[in-house]
């Protein structure tokens, strides 16, 4: 085997599938990754600091993007939030998916052209279901006054209507079915976990909603630990779900 891979392949696969959520939520430009843009180049020792990293997906002034640009060939989640929900469109799994199928549809050697910083700058903030059954990735530099509220209308919402509805079906199989037929333990033991699952979902959503209804509004000046730490007007710490940061 050649000595390239004479490595531990975990932390290049875990940096790799960070760079991937990065250009997702629009961190990150993709193109210097496929080719589609020249490397971006260092600035001298002594210059002053850019407003964007190397490699960041920028605006024609050089800020931070806040749209596609113009023939932009990823589509991202400028909501700032990812979910783990294979039915959901903004599925991480999904999404992370599209970037690696972009990267090597026609290139081999993108890896080392992704960045050419070390800096660890995204942050991602992770809640969960009580039993983590449940996951919301939310990118800390999206967040705004209204970022719980889109998470709870475009993800966590749907996703209980959608088991709402399963563990309907499920029910109505098992009255069509009858008890003593073939198949109605297994059917049983699937409406409990079904119920289960839903049970905890909702518990996440109030939560969620819980901490939504603070209208905090985060500045990104006052740091991760006190952003992902919603608190009351009396400065009394505010019941939420439990968010991880990490950086990535």
């Amino acid at each position: 085997m050649s000595r390239a891979f004479d490595t531990d392949a975990e932390p290049l696969v875990a940096e790799l599938v960070s760079y991937a959520v990065g250009c997702v939520l629009g961190r990150w430009d993709v193109r210097f990754a496929t080719g589609g843009k020249p490397a971006p180049t260092l600035p001298d020792p002594f210059d002053s600091l850019p407003v964007c990293s190397p490699g960041m997906l920028q605006e024609p002034d050089g800020l931070p993007a806040t749209q596609n640009p113009h023939g932009y060939p990823l589509r991202i989640d400028w909501d700032g939030i990812l979910v783990d929900d294979p039915e959901h469109p903004d599925d991480i799994i999904r999404r992370v998916r599209d970037v690696l199928e972009l990267i090597w549809k026609d290139r081999d050697d993108h890896v080392k052209r992704f960045s050419k910083s070390r800096r660890k700058a995204p942050i991602y903030w992770l809640l969960q279901s009580p039993k983590k059954n449940y996951t919301l990735w939310i990118y800390y530099h999206r967040l705004d006054m209204d970022i719980l509220f889109k998470a709870l209308l475009n993800y966590v919402e749907p996703k209980i209507r959608r088991e709402e509805f399963r563990l309907d079906e499920l029910r109505s199989q098992e009255t069509a079915l009858g008890p003593a037929a073939k198949g109605a333990k297994k059917l049983d033991k699937d409406i409990d976990r079904q119920d289960a699952f839903l049970s905890e979902l909702r518990d996440f959503e109030v939560k969620l909603r819980r901490a939504a209804n603070l209208h905090l509004d985060p500045d990104l000046n006052d740091g991760v630990v006190l952003n992902i730490a919603p608190r009351s007007g009396n400065s009394s710490p505010g019941r939420r779900p439990s968010p991880t940061g990490t950086t990535s």
